[in-house]
């Protein structure tokens, strides 16, 4: 079986739009989202109790699932 790197988006997050003529308006992590939409999933205390105990580990976290509105730039 052959191994294949999973990746979860370029290292400059939502500036990679930038030169293709995009702006980040908004930038929210989904569970953030989904908290504000009242529409979290079972569970979601977990990454949250994560967030405020190893907050570096948090922002990985966050960067992972990110909602991103663009705009032209």
């Amino acid at each position: 079986m052959r191994t294949v790197p999973f990746r979860f988006g370029p290292a400059e997050g939502p500036a990679y739009f930038e030169p293709h003529g995009w702006r980040a308006a908004e930038v929210r992590s989904h569970l953030e989202e989904a908290r504000r939409l009242g529409r979290e999933m079972r569970g979601a205390w977990i990454p949250r109790l994560i967030g405020r105990l190893f907050p570096r580990k948090g922002e990985e976290m966050r960067r992972m699932g990110t909602v991103v509105l663009l705009e032209r730039a």
